[in-house]
């Protein structure tokens, strides 16, 4: 039978970049795997990461990846930093799926500053050649190495991409045909569309929106996995948030189904605070703690397995200023385990 990847990825999802942070993965046939996301770059922080998550049993990473770290210049590539990573992970019996951020001063047709602290939004290429050119090169660097890529993160914030989500499908769709010729083995995620907590407007704004935006990027069937984020808890007592988790995932089924979309889902981003959050504008807190935490973490491992979600990535293994998000790691800062750390443990132990 062949092995699933169980995900924690600490994702970029939300109005906050998270800076470093790792990820849960669910997998196929009834068995439940995690892993993280991390994007700090330092090699010891990512390796410290590495070390927990091979803890705690995850087996795959999901790691920002920048054109303008990888293509500095036109034609240019410099892979080093990134085959440090894969490296790295393998090391601790970990794979990559990489996160790929249209970023670049001279591909992008407005590009970000990654020089700056916070969020840096991606934008539609300049020339259409160009990226493509740049993801050719990158599957087939990495042919044999890697086995997922996912095209941006939260199209639909724009605090990760300074376009419109139809141009979004468009990368998209140029993204996936040139990886598919560069390696016709390699799976493509869709991007993860901002969700409950991720967008401050999403307590008061009507799901239709979101599931509206869901039914365009499936409508392009340019990829072999639909990614979600979620931050909607198992229940909606003592939260702001109008729609469950399970609620969320039977909509998604629906439209995958009438749109002819056989593909899998996976959630590269999930979390619920460890402690209670106030939310500001006079929004009701979301009630939470350590108890809770580790509780909704396992009904909403189970209910994504029964409902048919092959990989769930928990948003972070530490915790770290981020707002809402700042208490959703496994641990705390100075790495006090939390009860959700040996809750994840049990259960990947058990798949």
């Amino acid at each position: 039978m062949k092995k699933q990847c169980i995900i924690f990825v600490t994702v970029l999802c939300g109005f906050f970049l998270l800076l470093a942070t790792p990820m849960i993965c669910i997998s196929a046939e009834n068995k439940t795997h995690v892993g993280s996301h991390i994007i700090k770059q330092n090699p010891g922080e990512f390796e410290k990461e590495l070390k927990v998550m091979e803890d705690i049993g995850m087996d795959i990473v999901r790691v920002s990846l920048f054109w303008q770290v990888a293509e500095p210049k036109k034609g240019s590539y410099q892979w080093d930093g990134y085959d440090e990573m894969v490296n790295l992970a393998k090391k601790h019996n970990i794979e990559i799926l990489f996160t790929i951020k249209a970023i670049s001063p001279w591909g992008s047709s407005n590009p970000s500053d990654l020089g700056k602290r916070g969020y840096h939004f991606s934008s539609p290429p300049k020339n259409m050649e160009d990226y493509e050119n740049f993801i050719t090169n990158l599957i087939s660097h990495y042919k044999g190495k890697i086995n997922y890529i996912q095209i941006e993160n939260e199209p639909n914030a724009k605090a990760f991409w300074n376009g419109t989500i139809q141009e979004y499908i468009t990368l998209l769709q140029a993204a996936y045909k040139a990886a598919k010729k560069a390696n016709s083995d390699i799976k493509v995620l869709s991007a993860g569309l901002a969700c409950g907590a991720s967008r401050p407007k999403a307590i008061t704004y009507g799901i239709d929106d979101y599931l509206d935006m869901a039914r365009q990027v499936i409508k392009s069937h340019s990829f072999d996995i639909f990614d979600i984020h979620n931050y909607f808890p198992i229940d909606t007592e003592g939260t702001p948030y109008p729609i469950t988790f399970a609620n969320l995932i039977d909509r998604i089924n629906k439209i995958l189904k009438e749109e002819n979309a056989n593909v899998p889902i996976w959630l590269s981003e999930m979390g619920i605070p460890g402690k209670t959050f106030k939310f500001p504008k006079g929004i009701k807190p979301y009630q939470s703690d350590e108890k809770r935490q580790a509780k909704d973490l396992t009904s909403l491992a189970k209910t994504s397995r029964d409902k048919g979600v092959k990989a769930i990535f928990w948003l972070k293994i530490f915790d770290s200023e981020e707002g809402l998000f700042s208490d959703m790691g496994l641990l705390y800062g100075n790495g006090k385990k939390k009860k959700a750390y040996n809750t994840l443990k049990a259960i990947i132990t058990k798949q």
